[in-house]
């Protein structure tokens, strides 16, 4: 970059400033060039504010080589300096009315038109034009324009026009400074389970995601296993609001500043959970950061979510998490660069960029998809899977209907179900990624996903129904007639039936694992097929230590994750395919391919477990606090031989009460108040916790099961047969009288 001040005048132009200073209604005249044929070419762009003025700047274009993006970038970085000086109001002169109306009049109706042009395609300079309203709108000037007719002899167009020029023979060596800004902590930066998640507009304080995304690559780095190498990681996320912005503005230019040496990047900025797990393990990469709020609603008003998963492809363990937090809590600066890296995100290819310490720095934008997919048809027999669902050996085709709540996954359903297996395209449901889900709840339950379960109970053809949550981790399943399936009975059933599936034939299963308030549904399969069983905390991440040190190879949480130590995330779509592996195996065998008589069959030859689990999403973190405070004092007085009665005339004696704690079988560490656990004589337990994956205030989330060996009463709906338990659990907790709320939000 050349600044103009140290060079001659180039003559006088009509400006209200001395060469130091800026006033308000200051004009500043702004131009691109752009010379050469083709691949060949060059752009550079100038702005100038008068006559040997400090502010003159003369720059080489990064990115893609036009005039027009030339152009852009000469106003916006005339907007950001005057921001940077304090003024309030520019004149922009410029001979470029497509700068002019990219601003003014075509950006605003491109942006409201989801950046489509009236023929439906899309606009080509839409993250150019997408920054330049961003830049004018947050920088708080108030920016007039005036139309110069080039090469009319304007003094002050001409000098931008040389400094544009001259830009044009700089080399890209010159450009993207690393630069250090300074900051002040923020006290709410602590990860939860699964990342930093709160509501959008957090994110988008000042400085607010800059300092995480810092405390993250202090922390994270420093607690890599692989050492000096050149540091490689995976960046996407779910596609919701600020996904895009985020990773181009923050995440890349942070990257670039603080020693990466290369970060491979979902095509869009789109990558799923699991697809990002693949890819750190396939391309042994220091780590990846996921922009995801998972399960949460995503737009402005709603929430975003960053989490670091690392080399082995999982969740951060606790040490980096609190690493990160203790870093966030004494930050004072943080390295960027001085400007956006410009590189095609929808495009696949790499790009390398020089930084300012002689280094380079590459982002590989890759697809989205082939990784995954091809690694998860490897798992699992496709042969087998599109004979069960073409309807092969005289069996009816098995109808399928896949959601993807309009989150991360319905490029993975179009192509793994509908291109690899010969789904029909109109099976496949709120498959498109959009900013804000659609304006619905991307979790995959009854009551976010009613309108699947209700399609399902309508159309008695559909043998087999699921839904994915916003970054496609979580699953439900539903069989023909809107038969649900707990999560707890899904992962006892694929244990119980693991020769069904071609990655455990062929690797084989070392143990199992369930989160804590999961029911023991599976202890119950891997009791009986003498496998390993362990009970951790809720968090995927607890699973990871038992997966590397190969302990268990299938596991799951009652919070609709099933997974396997394919990957170290949970994974929908990897559930998906075991339970259509399982339903062909059986049509193989000459057995109904049901999933109610898959589950009916089970409870039979291992008992049911009810289960059920109440949500009160987002109480006042007071009121989650004194309900665990009422549990606690219930802990301190014990429930030994205590009679709990309830109005229905039924009566629970108390066994035992405690606030969870694991114990790492692999290094040892201790994991402390993980929930409160309520034990009666009859084998009933109630559970009590505060969600980690809210995005404010408190979420309560109450389980309850209970054992029941009686095929006859094996039908009877959940919330019948548990009711004398929900009232009693609700009595000790005393959520209604604490909260008032009469119901909870979500019953699974």
């Amino acid at each position: 970059m050349f600044v103009e001040g140290t060079e001659d005048t180039m003559g006088t132009c009509e400006l209200n400033d001395s060469s130091e200073n800026a006033s308000d209604g200051s004009i500043v005249y702004t131009d691109g060039a752009c010379i050469g044929p083709g691949d060949n070419r060059q752009a550079g762009y100038g702005v100038y504010w008068g006559p040997g003025h400090r502010l003159n700047v003369s720059e080489r274009l990064s990115g893609e080589q036009t005039n027009n993006r030339a152009e852009i970038e000469a106003v916006i970085t005339a907007v950001k300096q005057a921001k940077e000086v304090g003024l309030t109001s520019i004149t922009i002169a410029t001979d470029s009315k497509f700068a002019q109306h990219c601003a003014t009049e075509w950006g605003p109706v491109w942006e409201k038109n989801g950046w489509k042009l009236y023929d439906g395609k899309p606009v080509k300079l839409r993250e150019p034009v997408k920054r330049l309203l961003r830049v004018i709108r947050e920088s708080g000037v108030n920016v007039s324009w005036r139309h110069v007719p080039g090469h009319s002899g304007v003094e002050g167009n001409e000098a931008a026009d040389r400094l544009a020029n001259m830009a044009t023979n700089m080399s890209h060596t010159q450009q993207y400074e690393i630069i250090t800004k300074h900051t002040t902590p923020f006290t709410d930066q602590k990860p939860g389970t699964s990342g930093l998640r709160k509501p959008t507009k957090t994110f988008q304080q000042q400085y607010y995601t800059e300092n995480f995304i810092q405390a993250t690559l202090n922390a994270a780095l420093k607690n890599s296993i692989l050492g000096t190498a050149p540091v490689r990681l995976v960046v996407g996320g779910d596609g919701r609001y600020f996904l895009r912005d985020c990773l181009q503005r923050i995440i890349l230019p942070m990257c670039a500043a603080n020693g990466v040496s290369e970060v491979l990047v979902g095509q869009g900025g789109i990558l799923s959970t699991p697809a990002a797990s693949c890819i750190i393990r396939t391309y042994k990469l220091h780590g990846g950061i996921l922009l995801t709020a998972s399960h949460n609603p995503g737009g402005p008003e709603a929430d975003f979510g960053i989490k670091y998963n690392c080399e082995n492809g999982g969740p951060s363990p606790e040490k980096v998490t609190n690493a990160i937090y203790e870093e966030s809590k004494s930050l004072s600066e943080f390295r960027t660069l001085a400007h956006p890296l410009d590189f095609d995100l929808d495009k696949i290819g790499a790009s390398e960029f020089m930084l300012s310490n002689k280094k380079s720095f590459r982002v590989n934008v890759i697809s989205s998809v082939s990784d995954y997919a091809s690694y998860i048809s490897s798992l699992f027999d496709f042969g087998a899977i599109r004979g069960l669902l073409s309807g092969s050996s005289g069996h009816a085709p098995f109808k399928l209907k896949i959601s993807g709540l309009s989150g991360v996954t319905g490029p993975y359903i179009k192509e793994l179900l509908c291109k690899k297996l010969g789904m029909p395209e109109e099976s496949a449901l709120k498959a498109v990624p959009l900013e804000d889900f659609g304006g619905g709840h991307p979790d995959p339950n009854l009551t976010y996903a009613a309108d699947l379960v209700q399609a399902v109970v309508d159309d008695p053809s559909v043998s087999l129904a699921a839904a994915f949550d916003g970054d496609g981790d979580r699953n439900m399943i539903i069989g023909r007639n809107g038969f649900f399936v707990s999560p707890c009975d899904s992962l006892a059933v694929i244990a119980d039936n693991v020769d069904a599936i071609k990655y455990f034939r062929e690797s084989g299963i070392s143990g199992c694992a369930r989160s804590m308030p999961t029911s023991r549904a599976l202890d119950r399969v891997c009791e009986a097929r003498k496998i390993p069983c362990f009970e951790v905390p809720t968090g995927w991440k607890f699973f990871g230590n038992l997966m590397d040190a190969n302990m268990c190879s299938l596991c799951g949480e009652e919070s609709f994750g099933t997974g396997s130590n394919h990957i170290r995330e949970k994974d929908g779509m990897w559930a998906l395919f075991a339970w259509l592996s399982i339903l062909a195996s059986r049509q193989q065998a000459g057995k109904p391919a049901d999933v109610e008589a898959i589950l009916r069959e089970h409870w039979v030859k291992y008992g049911r477990y009810f289960f059920t689990r109440y949500d009160y999403e987002n109480c006042e973190s007071a009121q989650g606090d004194a309900i665990i405070s009422k549990l606690k004092e219930l802990l301190k007085q014990g429930v030994k031989d205590r009679v709990f009665n309830t109005s229905t005339g039924r009566q629970f004696t108390g066994d035992f009460i405690d606030d969870f704690s694991y114990i790492d079988p692999v290094d040892h560490s201790e994991t402390k108040n993980q929930g409160i656990r309520i034990m009666f004589t009859d084998g009933t337990r109630f559970v009590y916790r505060l969600s980690g994956t809210g995005s404010s205030g408190a979420t309560l989330r109450m389980y309850i099961d209970t054992f029941e060996p009686d095929p006859s009463k094996h039908a009877i709906p959940s919330q019948v047969y548990l009711k004398s338990h929900i009232e009693l659990a609700l009595q000790l907790c005393g959520v209604k009288e604490i909260t008032g709320r009469a119901a909870p939000t979500v019953i699974t």
